[in-house]
């Protein structure tokens, strides 16, 4: 039970960083992205992407996970930030990686971040 209760707290947090959008909440978030942590790296991925371009100065740490995560979930999910963000500065470095990538979930999510990139 409060293992659960701490895990709520932690996503109602997120929440509320990713609506603000301060750049105090895109630092926070940025520190949440070295996380040992896959759950606690997912949620800041995913709070910066909701931030869209609030969350440009993530642009290049988002890259490096999508490059070489230990974890595909946090890899896909990195991708998928990068075409919400909408920095056209990513789009060599996901073509890069989608051409050498051996996941397809990978390599879909990147499709559909460039997708949005390139509009």
């Amino acid at each position: 039970m409060r293992l659960r209760k701490t895990f709520l707290v932690s996503a109602l947090s997120m929440l509320m960083i990713s609506l603000t959008g301060c750049t105090d909440s895109v630092e926070m978030l940025k520190k949440d992205l070295s996380s040992t942590d896959v759950g606690t790296r997912l949620r800041a991925i995913n709070s910066l992407g909701d931030m869209g371009s609030k969350a440009s100065s993530t642009v290049p740490t988002l890259i490096d996970i999508v490059r070489r995560d230990s974890d595909m979930a946090c890899r896909r999910a990195a991708a998928r930030a990068l075409g919400r963000i909408g920095e056209r500065a990513a789009i060599q470095p996901l073509k890069d990686v989608q051409s050498a990538a051996n996941d397809g979930g990978l390599q879909r999510e990147i499709k559909d971040a460039l997708a949005k990139l390139k509009e």
